[in-house]
């Protein structure tokens, strides 16, 4: 239980004392060093929303909500494939 707790002591000074850009950039160097794994996570996180938005978020079918416009008239799919795009072509010119 300490241990837990140690952590979240550990994470809450770091949101203290690190502003939003330093966390990005912290971010970005995991991810550079983690690649593969960074690119696991996506990939889970992707197919986990792409599941919710197909399913309404709760198993539920929902008649069309995947299709449903975004603001900028882009349908969630649309997007989540411009995503996709854009990881593969960092990838590719990462190796």
């Amino acid at each position: 239980m300490h241990i837990t707790a140690d952590k979240i002591q550990v994470a809450a000074e770091y949101l203290r004392e690190h502003d939003t850009r330093a966390m990005v950039e912290d971010l970005e160097g995991i991810v550079r060093r983690h690649l593969g794994a960074a690119l696991a996570a996506a990939a889970v996180v992707g197919f986990v929303a792409g599941r919710a938005l197909r399913n309404g978020g709760c198993g539920e079918r929902y008649d069309g909500a995947s299709r449903q416009a975004t603001s900028n008239g882009r349908t969630m799919s649309e997007v989540l494939q411009d995503i996709v795009a854009n990881i593969q072509e960092i990838v590719r010119s990462e190796f």
